[in-house]
C-alpha cells in the first residue's frame, strides 16, 4: 500500500471555485443570517430541501453542528432528566454529551464486529427508563440498524441514527441518514462534506420535526422572511441557539454537488489500496472489518481487524514503519468507553456500563486508516 492512498479531510480537499462563488453570493447580499437580511438568499432552507431529496426524508433541520443535531434529536424524542439513552461502547463524545445535556443517563452497551451496537445483546441493556437508542455508524461502517430498529419498535423506544462518520454508506438499500426515527449528520472539518462545522437532522415524523425545529431556534417557530413570533406563547418550548448560518449552508450546497465525486474517489483509493496491499495485510494477520448483511461502507476508512490485541499492536507498528497513517481504535481519546467512564466517575454523573471486556478487546484488535480520494487536488 502507498501513503498517497490515505489522508483525512476529504471534503475540504475539494474546496474550489464553487465554494468561493457560493460564499461570495451570500457576502454580496450582506445577509448571513438564516431568517432575514438585506437580500436573503434562503440557502439554509434550500439545503434542507436538498437533504430531504437526497435522503428520501420528509423533513430536515439544518443546524450549527452535528452535536447540536444530536441534542435536538434526543430532545425531539422526549429525553429528559433521569431517562436512559443507550449508546455503543465506541462512538464520539458528542453522543455522550448530548445525553448528559438533557439530564439523561447514558447506558454504554456492547459492540459487535462492526464496532456498532450488538443487536443481540441490546435487549438486556433496556430498562423501564430507556427512552432512546443511539445507533452510531463508526468509521464508515454501518451498524446493524434494521435489527436495532426492530427491537426498538417492539419496546416502544425511539432510535437516533448517528451517521456523522458514514455519509454515503448504505443500510438495507437506503442511504445512511434515512433509517432512524431521527437521523443526524455532521459537516465538521473531518467529514466527507464540510463547512468547518454544521449538522443536519432528518425525520419523517412531522411532530418530531417541529420539536427539533423549535429546539434549534430557542423554542420559537420562525421561517425565512417571516417576523419574530409575538404574544405570551411566542416561546412554545425549551430551545437553544443552534441555527446554521447562510454562509455554512452555501458552502454545503456546493459541497453536496461534489459528493458523488468524493465518494467515487474514496472507493477507487480503497480498492487500489486493498489490491496492492492484500499480501502485506495477510502477512500481518489483518482482515477487513465486516459490514452487516445488506449494508455497504462509504470507503472513507480502511478498517482492519487482527486476531489479538498483541497482533494489532505489532501490525500497527509495522504499518507506521512503512509510512502509513494507521490508527488504533484502542487509542484513549474521545471515542473510547474508558475515557467516558473516567469522566462520568470524576463528575459523579449517573450511568450504566454494560460494555464488558469483550467490547474492549474488539477495540484492542481494531485498526483503521483514513482513505484519500484519488481526485484530491482537482477541485
Amino acid at each position: 500500500m502507498r501513503p498517497e492512498f490515505f489522508g483525512g479531510f476529504p471534503g475540504a480537499r475539494f474546496y474550489g471555485g464553487e465554494e468561493r462563488d457560493a460564499v461570495a453570493e451570500v457576502v454580496a447580499a450582506q445577509s448571513p443570517y438564516r431568517f432575514y437580511g438585506l437580500a436573503l438568499k434562503g440557502k439554509a432552507e434550500e439545503l434542507e430541501r436538498r437533504a430531504c431529496e437526497l435522503f428520501g426524508r420528509r423533513h430536515a433541520v439544518a443546524l450549527s453542528s452535528g452535536t447540536s443535531a444530536l441534542h435536538a434529536a434526543l430532545f425531539a424524542l422526549g429525553v429528559g432528566a433521569g431517562d436512559e439513552v443507550i449508546m455503543p461502547a465506541y462512538a464520539w463524545v458528542s453522543d455522550l454529551m448530548a445525553i448528559l445535556a438533557l439530564g439523561g443517563a447514558p447506558v454504554i452497551a456492547p459492540i459487535d464486529a462492526t464496532l456498532g451496537l450488538d443487536a443481540e445483546r441490546l435487549g438486556a441493556c433496556c430498562g423501564e427508563r430507556t427512552r432512546a437508542i443511539l445507533a452510531v455508524h463508526m468509521r464508515g461502517v454501518p451498524c446493524d440498524l434494521p435489527a436495532i430498529r426492530d427491537l426498538a419498535r417492539r419496546r416502544g423506544i425511539g432510535v437516533v441514527e448517528d451517521g456523522a462518520q458514514c455519509l454515503g454508506g448504505v443500510v438495507a438499500g437506503k442511504p445512511v441518514g434515512a433509517g432512524g426515527d431521527v437521523s443526524v449528520l455532521s459537516f465538521q472539518y473531518n467529514k466527507l462534506i464540510t463547512a468547518g462545522e454544521g449538522g443536519m437532522l432528518l425525520t419523517d415524523d412531522p411532530q418530531l420535526h417541529e420539536r427539533a425545529y423549535r429546539f434549534h431556534d430557542l423554542g420559537m417557530l420562525r421561517h425565512a422572511g417571516g417576523g419574530d413570533p409575538e404574544g405570551l406563547e411566542a416561546i412554545a418550548s425549551f430551545g437553544m441557539n443552534y441555527r446554521i448560518t447562510e454562509l455554512q449552508a452555501a458552502l454545503l450546497l456546493a459541497q453536496l454537488e461534489k459528493l458523488p465525486r468524493i465518494l467515487g474517489g474514496l472507493q477507487a483509493s480503497y480498492a487500489a489500496a486493498l489490491e496492492m496491499g492484500a499480501e502485506r495485510l495477510a502477512a500481518l494477520g489483518l482482515r477487513e472489518r465486516p459490514t452487516p448483511p445488506g449494508a455497504a461502507r462509504n470507503h472513507a476508512f480502511l478498517c482492519l481487524v487482527a486476531e489479538s490485541p498483541e497482533a494489532a499492536r505489532q501490525a500497527a507498528a509495522a504499518l507506521e514503519d512503512e509510512g502509513l497513517p494507521v490508527q488504533r481504535c484502542a487509542r484513549l481519546d474521545g471515542h473510547h468507553v474508558d475515557v467516558w467512564e473516567a469522566y462520568l466517575q470524576r463528575t459523579g454523573l449517573t450511568y450504566r456500563s454494560l460494555a464488558g471486556e469483550e467490547s474492549r478487546a474488539r477495540l484492542e484488535r481494531s485498526l483503521f486508516l483514513e482513505v484519500a480520494s484519488v481526485s484530491v487536488g482537482a477541485p
